[in-house]
């Protein structure tokens, strides 16, 4: 018996195996539209590339992101230079991760903005294929009940779009909400695609699919008042240490600006300025959240 067991069991994972290299159909149609930009590029540029694809940036958008970057440099370069002190670029890294924060930040905000309908899609996907609509058919149709300002609907449309276009079921799945960095997405996909090659039935694993969302942002909710008080600790200790140069200032004025004009206590002031910002940065990368 146990030897008839483990023959159903390898042929369950056989075939299960074959359903998921079965969606490999679509790769040469695919392979064009769909491939991450500069793929065969490697390192910190690539990196950044697909921040910004994932950010949903359009080339206008990273053209300026690009010149502001530069112009914020050069005017760190140019104070510094005009100083006289070479030590002021120590700045330019500081500028950089402010800027790539931004970046990041932005990645988050759309994910977490397609988060919040992302339930509700799933939700009335299963109630309209319950009723005998059309899966595909009832996706493309569901952009009506959101709002046209929300990234769940700007994807729906596109969807629609490709579909109307003539682009295939699978191509058009594959490419659904792609520039979205959602751990959820790349199930729902393959989910769909699977249930609608095999014809087995899509409502209980789309409620499932809900489930895991709901609970995921129920632990997030309860991550980000656990680390609230790590945040205000590391703006506390930025406060701190400005009000402890502002009371020097007033206690002894010619001793802080001596301190300021001396050569060591200027190396001092900038690596302790440097070694604050680095300390409260990490904090707060620590404390982001994470979808």
């Amino acid at each position: 018996m146990s030897i008839l067991a483990r023959v159903i069991e390898r042929a369950e994972i056989e075939r299960s195996r074959t359903l998921l290299e079965g969606l490999a159909d679509v790769a040469p149609q695919v392979a064009q539209k769909l491939k991450r930009p500069l793929a065969s590029v490697r390192g910190w540029w690539a990196f950044l590339q697909e921040l910004a694809y994932y950010a949903g940036l359009t080339r206008t958008q990273a053209i300026r992101l690009i010149l502001r970057t530069s112009v914020e440099c050069l005017v760190v370069v140019g104070a510094t230079c005009w100083i006289g002190n070479f030590l002021g670029l120590l700045l330019l890294p500081e500028v950089l991760m402010l800027e790539l924060g931004s970046l990041q930040r932005r990645v988050y905000r759309r994910a977490e903005s397609f988060e919040r309908d992302y339930t509700a899609l799933l939700l009335s996907l299963a109630s309209s294929v319950r009723t005998g609509l059309d899966p595909l058919m009832a996706l493309t149709e569901l952009y009506k009940l959101f709002h046209k300002e929300s990234e769940i609907y700007r994807q729906l449309i596109a969807l629609k779009r490709n579909i109307d276009s003539g682009m295939t079921e699978s191509v058009a799945m594959t490419d659904f909400a792609r520039d979205i960095r959602h751990p959820d997405l790349a199930l729902f996909r393959t989910a769909f695609l699977l249930a609608r090659r095999e014809g087995s039935s899509l409502g209980n694993c789309l409620e499932r699919l809900a489930r895991v969302t709901r609970a995921r942002q129920s632990f997030r909710r309860k991550a980000r008042a656990a680390v609230a008080m790590q945040k205000l600790s590391a703006l506390g200790i930025v406060g701190c240490c400005i009000a402890i140069a502002i009371i020097q200032f007033f206690a002894n004025p010619e001793g802080f600006i001596k301190a300021t004009q001396n050569p060591l206590g200027q190396r001092i002031m900038y690596g302790g300025i440097t070694l604050l910002a680095c300390g409260v940065f990490w904090m707060l990368r620590l404390a982001r959240m994470k979808l």
